[in-house]
């Protein structure tokens, strides 16, 4: 995931201003499906639809525009491309002036701090109106995502996984199969080191919190639990410590500055931990066509993976709540899922559309939407990223510099502490 280091400092402060406007602003305007505005509002009349789209998803949004423009002739959209790195500043600008979008797409990790500050418009009224809001249609995952204080605040959207990518011809000369517990990602990351200099056995940096996070999570643990930090435990001390023996054991590159898919293509690292936009990557190259697979991460106490990606959500000051809705709902209709993973390559939220032939068909997202049954997503607390921060500056300590997971997961918790309570 390209955006999930973002600067916590931006984040903290856009959330800051955020939670102090809205203290005073949250006591006006609501909206629900009896009392907002509905599309087209008098007779005849077209509502213009606000949305904002980041990024490269926000340029390729338009793409949706006119089968949904069509179905629904009296609402016109207007897609905004906003980029990532004014994302919150501009978000808290329009949100804090009740003005802006009526819908938004928003990073996974970002919603608890817009959703505490009574940003975020609820859908519950609307799922029986539109169904393809309903939360069963979606993988289990995304009820612990867009739930707040027991309303449905959004819908997932496209989602992010980290499955096992390895070099299928390496593998084979080596007689190696494809490792499902971490006793056999350990042993085939020491055998595929074996074969010399410049060699390594697993595609990981050092400081990454995505694979870092996966250990944590396939080990048991978590940044909190039951709304306390619990870095300290020693499920997340445990899955420091084998991250960092890959290090210490010389089965990973120590040097940050190498570049984990050019060593795969060369097949000096077969074996990464990597999310989707790798496809892109590997599909640049046929030469390695049929020479690489994928597959669900290995086990432990289990075999999750973090679900990062994006929610589609509405804003609580939205004079265009049912239009909001509306489209919310035919984003996440299955087939239209599998049109905007052909334009986009991100990965369908809904579990109906994984049964298009589009993703059956291709083998190396098989793996991907198994992965999706066992994954979890960022914690529903404030300020996350922050927490992130603090995780990846934790893991360079102890596979850069060596330092006691035990102890340095004691250090983590403190911050994290404090991150909770301010």
């Amino acid at each position: 995931m390209k955006k999930f280091l973002k600067s916590k400092v931006a984040l903290a402060a856009a959330f800051l201003v955020l939670t102090t406007t809205l203290m005073s602003a949250c006591g006006g305007q609501t909206n629900s499906a009896s009392g907002s505005a509905t599309a087209g509002g008098e007779q005849g009349e077209q509502t213009t639809l606000t949305v904002w789209g980041f990024g490269e998803e926000g340029t390729l949004l338009s793409q949706m525009s006119e089968g949904f423009e069509k179905e629904n002739p009296d609402i016109k959209l207007d897609i905004q491309v906003i980029p990532w790195d004014v994302a919150d500043e501009k978000l808290t600008a329009a949100i804090a002036g009740k003005t802006g979008p009526d819908v938004i797409q928003m990073q996974t990790y970002t919603l608890m701090n817009y959703a505490s500050a009574g940003a975020l418009l609820p859908l519950d009224d609307y799922v029986e109106k539109y169904p393809e809001l309903a939360l069963d249609n979606f993988f289990d995952f995304g009820k612990d995502l867009v739930m707040y204080e027991g309303q449905q605040i959004g819908v997932p959207w496209y989602v992010d996984a980290t499955v096992l990518f390895y070099r299928t011809d390496i593998f084979e000369e080596m007689n190696l199969e494809a490792p499902t517990t971490w006793d056999e990602l350990k042993s085939v990351a020491q055998a595929l080191t074996a074969r010399g200099e410049g060699n390594y056995g697993l595609g990981i940096a050092p400081a990454n919190p995505v694979p870092g996070y996966a250990f944590v999570l396939q080990s048991g643990g978590d940044f909190v639990v039951d709304g306390k930090a619990a870095a300290n435990s020693k499920e997340f001390s445990d899955a420091m410590a084998f991250y960092q023996s890959f290090f210490e054991e010389g089965l990973a590159p120590l040097n940050s500055d190498v570049d984990l898919m050019q060593e795969f293509i060369d097949g000096s690292i077969p074996m990464t931990l990597q999310e989707p936009w790798v496809l892109n990557v590997l599909s640049e190259h046929p030469e390695l066509d049929g020479k690489w697979a994928t597959t669900t991460l290995p086990s432990n106490k289990n075999n999750m993976s973090y679900i990062g990606g994006c929610a589609l959500v509405a804003s609580q000051f939205t004079k265009n709540a049912d239009a909001a809705a509306r489209f919310i709902a035919y984003m996440s209709r299955p087939e239209n899922q599998v049109q905007w993973h052909e334009i986009s390559k991100t990965l369908p939220s809904a579990k109906e559309s994984w049964n298009s032939e589009v993703l059956t068909e291709n083998e190396a997202l098989t793996a991907f939407g198994e992965q999706l049954n066992s994954g979890k997503t960022a914690p529903m607390v404030p300020n996350f990223m922050a927490m992130i921060a603090e995780f990846g500056a934790a893991m360079e300590k102890v596979t850069v510099g060596g330092q006691d997971p035990v102890q340095v997961c004691e250090e983590l918790n403190q911050s994290i502490d404090k991150i909770l309570n301010g």
